[in-house]
């Protein structure tokens, strides 16, 4: 349930209904699909219904098409996003057409956000929602409605492909998918066979699924007058409202700056309500993989919220640290210097890990990707210009890197999370990462260096002009 804003941040001038809708079929069908019924001639309840069989089979693509700034309080919007509920679950599972809402702007963007972005989805706006379109059916529709409950009417909200884009905007994208052909299927026909073989191939993704949270907790109260207060932004423990979670053994000398003895508790019986305890759990998730992380030799950063390993003897141009199942070891980071006799340190790449937890509904995810640091000594991090700078510098030569991938699955890996330790008393328990499986796979991957030339960390002021 994506929202796609292809208009950016630019105003656009007001244009008919009519022929935005006409750039709306124009800019479809450069994307593949191929327009079948049109209010406009055939007077049917939906704007537009489209078909692309090369993907989606026999199944439809309804699209509405809003050229006006849109309101979720809108009440004939609201009806019609009824009717089309109705309309959806009339339809057997494997006909269920595919959505899509035209819009020239969005009132209260953030509002929509939280209903059609995945990201951002609150399950208790998609129920007010359901409570808004009730009120705006009349009373056989409605009748009709209420045969269906909000978790079927969730299903079919989080199909919905909301698109915000102006008619300015739109002659724009259809220009450009125009020149680039990247959809046209006579132009791919022209082209010579891809060098692939039909065969299933998984592609792992950065994200992991948290399988289960620990039920006990170790607890104890800190004492918010307390001289030790700046200590606890170590991260590998949760403070929240001036008490201590943890899943990890709190060692004699944390215990000493609490006012009261560590006690074991049940993670649902702390008293909080729904939302403190789901920031309690992704706060929890986020401490165990930086204790995990500390274990395994990382730092964590906290304001670039990234661990990598540091870089200690200055003096040795290469850190290599092997993986828990013996291979090779493998470069974490790389010293740079100012002259070929290598003895001026310049400054130091480190291959680094950032990640967050997030909530989707009811289930918490590690998100996780390649995040390249830069250190003056090892150790003192790179900000503002200098560190944009020195991230241009290392840029690949094509967009996709087969090589970046391998870095963040090593990275990844020496993390060791779903193993045990001495240190914790209770485990976060992880699923693999979230895959897809395709039918085909290339027959030969595309290897490259980066490119890293005229690299100095000290630039002159008469180098931003080439910047």
């Amino acid at each position: 349930m994506p929202i796609i804003n292809l208009e950016g941040e630019r105003e656009s001038t007001t244009t008919g209904s009519e022929q935005y809708g006409k750039k709306i079929i124009e800019y479809l069908n450069e994307m593949g699909y191929s327009l079948e019924k049109d209010s406009n001639i055939h007077g049917i309840f939906q704007d537009k219904i489209f078909r692309r069989p090369s993907l989606d089979g026999v199944r439809e693509t309804v699209v509405e098409v809003k050229n006006t700034k849109l309101s979720l309080s809108d009440k004939d919007f609201l009806s019609e996003l009824g009717k089309y509920f109705l309309l959806y679950e009339a339809q057997k599972d494997e006909n269920k057409f595919f959505m899509k809402i035209f819009v020239k702007q969005l009132a209260n963007f953030s509002k929509w956000k939280k209903i059609f972005d995945i990201l951002k989805y609150q399950k208790n706006e998609s129920k007010k929602l359901f409570s808004h379109i009730s009120k705006a059916m009349n009373d056989d529709e409605l009748n009709k409605m209420l045969q269906h409950d909000f978790p079927t009417f969730e299903k079919f909200i989080k199909k919905i492909e909301i698109v915000s884009v102006s008619y300015d905007k739109l002659v724009q994208w259809i220009d450009k998918l125009k020149q680039e052909k990247l959809f046209d299927k006579d132009e791919l026909i022209l082209k010579e066979d891809a060098n692939i073989e039909y065969t299933n191939d998984p592609i792992i993704g950065n994200i992991i699924p948290i399988k289960q949270i620990p039920q006990k907790l170790l607890i104890g109260e800190v004492d918010n007058s307390s001289k030790y207060w700046g200590f606890w932004d170590a991260n590998e423990y949760v403070l929240y409202k001036e008490q201590l979670f943890s899943f990890k053994k709190i060692p004699p000398h944390i215990k000493g700056m609490l006012k009261n003895d560590v006690k074991v508790q049940d993670i649902d019986k702390l008293g909080f309500d729904e939302d403190e305890m789901n920031d309690i759990k992704k706060r929890l998730a986020k401490s165990f993989i930086i204790s995990k992380a500390a274990n395994a030799g990382y730092y964590y950063n906290r304001k670039l919220n990234c661990i990598y390993f540091p870089h200690k003897d200055v003096k040795i141009k290469f850190n290599k640290i092997g993986d828990i199942f013996g291979r090779k070891k493998r470069i974490v980071s790389k010293v740079f210097y100012k002259n070929e006799d290598e003895k001026e340190v310049n400054f130091v790449e480190h291959r680094a890990l950032k990640f967050r937890i997030i909530q989707i509904e009811d289930s918490l995810y590690f998100v996780y990707n390649f995040f390249r640091l830069f250190t003056e000594d090892g150790k003192k991090i790179i900000t503002g210009d200098y560190a944009r700078r020195l991230h241009m510098k290392f840029r690949p030569t094509k967009a996709f890197n087969n090589i970046i991938k391998s870095k963040l699955d090593f990275l990844v890996t020496l993390l060791r999370l779903n193993s045990k330790d001495l240190l914790h008393n209770h485990y976060v328990r992880f699923e693999k990462p979230i895959s897809l499986m395709v039918p085909c796979k290339p027959l030969s991957g595309e290897i490259f260096d980066e490119i890293v030339t005229d690299i100095n960390y000290d630039w002159e002021e008469s180098d931003d002009s080439e910047l």
